[in-house]
């Protein structure tokens, strides 16, 4: 600053001075023992740990299942309608047909294994291998 007071006019010193002299005022200043807690260590700027999130353990209740259905309305519920019943007729008709609908798409080539040992378990009639297959 100094060597550049030469080069400013007069009234850009005097606000310079005018600086100057705030910053050398005294300053209130409170030591952080003066403080309160929350301003002395505010709680935002805090290091904060994250705690793993604990699973709730709860032990389940001992209820009794009740079941209330109207007259005629839980046989209707079971009987399929004629869309589903088309799909299990075309399903018992065909195994290519049944192992399409389980989900096993002879259309990619990585689930062809999968597919061959499928049809080969219902051709058995072996659930466990059917099963082992799809998952």
């Amino acid at each position: 600053l100094p060597t550049l007071r030469p080069w400013l006019d007069a009234g850009a010193q005097a606000v310079i001075d005018r600086q100057l002299a705030l910053l050398a005022g005294p300053s209130e200043v409170a030591d952080a023992s003066e403080l309160p807690g929350v301003l002395a260590a505010p709680p935002w700027l805090a290091k904060v740990q994250k705690k793993a999130a604990g699973t709730l353990v709860l032990e389940p209740l001992a209820l009794a299942s009740v079941e209330q259905w109207g007259e005629g309305k839980r046989e209707s519920a079971q009987r399929l309608n004629s869309w589903q019943t088309g799909r299990h007729d075309t399903a018992r008709k065909s195994v290519d047909v049944l192992l399409d609908e389980l989900g096993f798409d002879k259309g990619r080539h990585s689930l062809v294994p999968f597919a061959k040992a499928a049809a080969a378990a219902v051709a058995a009639g072996d659930a466990g291998a059917l099963i082992t297959s799809w998952r």
